[in-house]
């Protein structure tokens, strides 16, 4: 089964995204990966910048993450909890709640 794992991991991401099916796809093949994803990886699916999401993880907005080591080490998120975090965070309109599918 790890086998399987590094291969699926191995895969390329599609490179700039854009529109609702292409993210959707997106979200598709991450949900298909291991349990956890790079920075890089959560802001193709959040459908933002990666700087958007660093300046998030400073101000403490944003998905939660796991972060290894010291200063500097990698930090990653949980798929699970980004795709939860991305549907919370979805509007129908300007001036309403939350669209709850």
């Amino acid at each position: 089964m790890r086998t399987q794992v590094r291969q699926q991991a191995a895969t390329p991401l599609r490179s700039n995204t854009c529109g609702a099916r292409a993210r959707d796809d997106l979200v598709a093949l991450v949900a298909s990966r291991p349990e956890m994803v790079d920075s890089r990886t959560a802001s193709e699916v959040l459908g933002i910048a990666p700087k958007t999401l660093i300046n998030w993880r400073l101000a403490g907005r944003g998905p939660g993450y796991v972060k290894y080591g010291s200063r500097h080490g990698p930090v990653r998120y949980v798929v699970e909890e980004l795709l939860h975090w991305r549907q919370a965070h979805t509007r129908e309109a300007t001036t309403g709640g939350n669209r709850r599918a």
